[in-house]
């Protein structure tokens, strides 16, 4: 009931109840409910805290009911911030730029904010024509936005911005962020052929497959398209490289049921020399998402249901 002043202490508060959550010591709806709480907060290194936490409670979530009532929860608890850190403030700082992109993609591409996505494809469609060129500190949001509502003329012209590009964080922001967040299973595909084509860097390749694995509409493509091309994979970056365990890891640990470890593990039982700790890492989050789905998933709803 205080107010705590610092915000690196509400910083580890946020962030120790939810590893509480996690790992089934607290109830999700504690800390949905200090989180609402915060509606008033300002520093970044809260709000990106919330906003990755966030993130992570939507991937487990979606396909559920509940979803779009979390949906409806986010856009509340963002109603004031959203308004202190628009597409046209001026005078900010580094900080407060990158509070802007955790909200603006937390919107679009999270929330299918209708306003935001709007607000994204005109500024898309004026920077791809050339007639108004998007702020750097813009193009993340812009692009994953556009992406989240797009078809194969968005995935074209993102991959055109890639092409003419002469900046490496530019084609980072793109490969990793944009090309990502289709919401089209049929674009995430063609993400995943262009990951493996001459026209993009070998070590590139592994971060687009985390990108598609990340949205909760692609994880099971990038599974697949990593099972079809699982011998090509393994002799670009041996079985036990760094990017083979980093991809590994990517493509197996943001499923969220029983039957899908027991795929996973069904696939490697003969194969997995050299990637047995990232194998175990993926295993073990998939079994603490069922854990925490089992445990948890009729208290999130009956909260969400609560607030709205």
């Amino acid at each position: 009931n205080g107010v705590i002043e610092s915000p690196m202490d509400r910083l580890n508060i946020v962030d120790d109840l939810f590893a509480m959550v996690i790992t089934g010591k607290s109830a999700t709806s504690y800390w949905l409910k200090l989180v609402l709480s915060l509606k008033d907060e300002t520093s970044y290194i809260v709000w990106t805290n919330i906003c990755h936490n966030l993130k992570s409670l939507y991937n487990l979530l979606h396909g559920r009911a509940c979803i779009s009532n979390l949906q409806q929860y986010i856009k509340d608890l963002t109603s004031k911030i959203r308004i202190q850190v628009d597409w046209n403030m001026t005078n900010y700082d580094h900080l407060t730029s990158m509070l802007r992109e955790e909200i603006l993609c937390l919107l679009g591409y999270k929330v299918n904010d209708d306003t935001t996505l709007k607000e994204a494809s005109r500024r898309f469609d004026l920077h791809v024509a050339g007639t108004q060129i998007l702020s750097p500190d813009l193009r993340v949001p812009v692009y994953e936005c556009v992406a989240s509502t797009g078809d194969m003329k968005t995935f074209d012209a993102l991959i055109q911005l890639y092409m003419d590009s002469d900046s490496s964080e530019e084609k980072e922001r793109i490969l990793r962020r944009g090309l990502g967040a289709f919401s089209n299973k049929d674009v995430l595909r063609k993400v995943l052929e262009f990951s493996l084509s001459d026209k993009v860097r070998s070590q590139d390749t592994v971060f687009i497959f985390q990108s598609v694995a990340r949205n909760p509409i692609g994880r099971e493509l990038a599974w697949d398209y990593f099972k079809e091309n699982f011998s090509t994979l393994t002799g670009r970056y041996g079985s036990g490289g760094h990017l083979m365990t980093i991809l590994v890891k990517a493509v197996t640990e943001n499923f969220t049921t029983k039957q899908d470890a027991q795929n996973i593990k069904q696939f490697f039982k003969d194969d997995f020399h050299g990637m047995e700790r990232s194998l175990l890492q993926g295993l073990e989050r998939i079994e603490l998402n069922c854990e925490w789905l089992e445990r948890d998933l009729q208290d999130i709803q009956t909260f969400l249901q609560s607030v709205l």
